[in-house]
């Protein structure tokens, strides 16, 4: 009698754990690509690393709990277990996940008196406005810097109007773009975890 009690008291004990999503968390596949995102804040630097299953799906899956952290260079960034960076000395290490699939970087400066901020491939499309509105991009123009951690780097837009700039700090920035026959345009934003605006040029009067 007792046996059968304790099997139908058990029984009720499962039924109600699994009513309740009382179960065993379940671990994601081994992804193929992995991604570190990081979000300063204003001691630290959050980071989490973005795992894709297939190289044919756009589907991302947080893997941040089923990787190993690591600094290429604690005495410049040091990084807890749970991807949270701290600032140490002023310099550049790199964020690293490993030991779930395959291994991933992310590089972060440091400068006195911020968290570890990190670093970007910046991408922009300029383009002219009129009457019809053209989406066209404009190339040849020349972009520059003139505000921020950035401050002083130069590049040209491409054939369709695109300019990028490698290893982009994260930051307030300012740029200025100029080319002849068109308005010079100054524009400032705060760059963060995606790619800048687009900058909108406009014909000067003749």
């Amino acid at each position: 009698m007792r046996t059968r009690c304790a099997r139908v008291a058990f029984s009720a004990f499962c039924l109600i754990a699994t009513l309740l999503g009382c179960q065993s968390p379940t671990t994601p596949s081994v992804p193929v690509w992995i991604q570190i995102l990081c979000r300063p804040e204003p001691q630290t630097t959050r980071c989490w690393a973005r795992g894709r299953h297939d190289d044919r799906a756009a589907t991302e899956t947080d893997v941040s709990a089923y990787v190993t952290w690591s600094s290429s260079d604690p005495s410049v960034v040091e990084v807890s277990s749970r991807g949270i960076a701290r600032s140490v000395a002023p310099g550049r290490a790199e964020i690293q996940v490993s030991g779930f699939g395959p291994k991933s970087a992310r590089p972060l400066t440091v400068f006195p008196g911020e968290p570890p901020l990190p670093e970007d491939l910046y991408g922009s499309v300029v383009r002219e406005t009129g009457v019809p509105i053209s989406t066209a991009g404009i190339q040849g123009a020349n972009v520059q810097v003139t505000y921020g951690h950035n401050s002083g780097r130069m590049t040209t837009t491409d054939d369709h109007g695109l300019f990028e700039f490698p290893h982009f700090i994260y930051g307030s920035a300012e740029v200025r773009v100029t080319k002849a026959g068109y308005r010079d345009l100054v524009a400032r934003w705060v760059f963060g975890l995606a790619n800048g605006p687009e900058l909108i040029m406009e014909r000067s009067t003749p």
